[in-house]
């Protein structure tokens, strides 16, 4: 049996789930946390943040700034994401055209977490090495509901960064630099965060919510509201039947 297979069998953990598992239908977690197959949904959307990402990192494949030309609009998009993009790509370069630093290798949508049965699953952001071999990470949003958080290490989003890249961040043994940075609303804050005191307090905090997500889904009774509408197992929900 291959490693990937192995990744396959542990329980799917996203960053929306440890945001707060108890806000979350019981029945849609609990299927998203088995890897269920619903109706894909915000297509658009990922579509624009990675082809944004995408580009970033091929910007600074090698030791440079990123520059305009680094960003071709993507025709084969609506006009609707188009606008997006280039708004993102107007932030992302007033942002950071500056800093001269090179992408390197992000670790990939999943990282295993076989010690605690789960694997963790989503966008892991751009990290980068500086002309000065300082280690950076960039966490992009699109117009988030929360904007930029004004402590990082507060931030749900940021803690599950730091433990996506916990090896790679202890390498260099020094802090990191950590941005975090809205692409529609044009606002960034920036930390630098010392891996060795931040990352145990990330595990304690993400030991405590797997074991919500886990209290949660041995129950799975759904419940009806908005979030209903971003549900990818709508069409098989007992509860939306008449």
């Amino acid at each position: 049996m291959c490693s990937s297979d192995l990744d396959d069998d542990l329980a799917k953990v996203t960053l929306a789930h440890l945001r707060d598992p108890a806000a979350i239908c019981a029945r849609r977690l609990a299927r998203e946390h088995a890897d269920g197959r619903g109706h894909a949904s915000g297509t658009l959307r990922f579509a624009v943040s990675g082809r944004l990402e995408q580009c970033a990192t091929l910007a600074q494949a090698t030791m440079e700034r990123p520059r305009a030309v680094h960003f071709p609009e993507p025709t084969e998009l609506p006009p609707e994401s188009r606008r997006v993009f280039a708004t993102a790509t107007r932030w992302y370069l007033a942002i950071f055209g500056d800093t001269v630093a090179r992408c390197e290798d992000a670790g990939g949508f999943v990282t295993p977490r076989p010690d605690l049965g789960i694997r963790l699953v989503g966008p892991p952001g751009l990290r980068l090495v500086d002309e000065h071999g300082d280690p950076e990470l960039r966490l992009l949003r699109y117009g988030a509901r929360d904007g930029v958080p004004t402590a990082l290490l507060d931030d749900a989003g940021v803690r599950f960064a730091l433990l996506r890249h916990a090896d790679w961040a202890r390498t260099f043994g020094r802090p990191v630099r950590v941005t975090v940075a809205d692409l529609i609303l044009g606002d960034a804050r920036t930390e630098s965060i010392d891996p060795t005191s931040a990352l145990p307090a990330c595990e304690t905090w993400l030991v405590e919510q797997v074991a919500a997500i886990r209290d949660r889904v041995a129950d799975p009774v759904p419940t009806i509201g908005t979030h209903c509408a971003w549900c990818g197992f709508i069409g098989s929900c007992e509860a939306m039947r008449p």
